[in-house]
């Protein structure tokens, strides 16, 4: 099966509402919740992560799927995983290249 990938993909990320530690932006705790693969279970490469706040309100579906964490989304066969979360700070992103 052969899909032609998207040159970028939308996801909703969760921005952890919290009190942050003195020195610490909130840029520094992205959380990210998905790892993508293709179909063929060929590992994709993330180039970049640009975050944009929208000025109006996006509708977004949130589900769960029963045992599961892993599914396909669109046409594209790309799987999101959306479990582990893991904190992405510049040092961590510096080094992912």
């Amino acid at each position: 099966m052969s899909h032609a990938l998207p040159t970028h993909l939308e996801s909703m990320y969760n921005m952890v509402k919290r009190a942050f530690p003195d020195g610490i932006t909130e840029e520094e705790y992205y959380c990210l919740l998905f790892v993508m693969y293709e179909s063929m279970s060929n590992n994709l490469m993330i180039d970049s992560i640009k975050v944009v706040q929208h000025d109006k309100k996006v509708k977004v579906y949130n589900f769960t799927v029963a045992d599961f964490h892993t599914y396909f989304v669109s046409g594209w066969g790309v799987w999101v995983h959306n479990t582990a979360c893991i904190t992405i700070t510049p040092e961590r992103l510096a080094h992912a290249s």
